[in-house]
């Protein structure tokens, strides 16, 4: 199963979706020789112990950076820190600081 990530807000902006769904693999010959089909579409070359920030970075350099300051994560609805390991099967959620009065 793979890594669910879900972004809201300004988090759904700098990524350009809300949704979506990605395998973390050793590296994309590792996902080749796993799948034998030779596609490596929506696979992250992570490996499989990765961070939160790790699959996030690799979605999108810079990423963190780009987010508000206070933006948190979730894994699996729990507020994460951001070197928290997420694995496949997990939901991963980029969640930035909400405003209000």
């Amino acid at each position: 199963m793979p890594i669910q990530i879900l972004a809201f807000a300004q988090a759904r902006d700098v990524l350009g979706f809300d949704e979506r769904e990605v395998e973390a693999v050793a590296s994309p010959e590792a996902r080749e020789a796993s799948s034998g089909t030779g596609t490596v579409a929506d696979s992250l070359p992570v490996g499989h112990q990765a961070t939160a920030q790790q699959v996030l970075e690799r979605l999108r350099p810079g990423l963190r950076a780009a987010l508000p300051p206070g933006t948190r994560v979730a894994i699996d609805m729990e507020y994460s820190d951001w070197d928290a390991p997420v694995r496949n099967g997990q939901v991963l959620a980029i969640i930035p600081p909400v405003s209000g009065g």
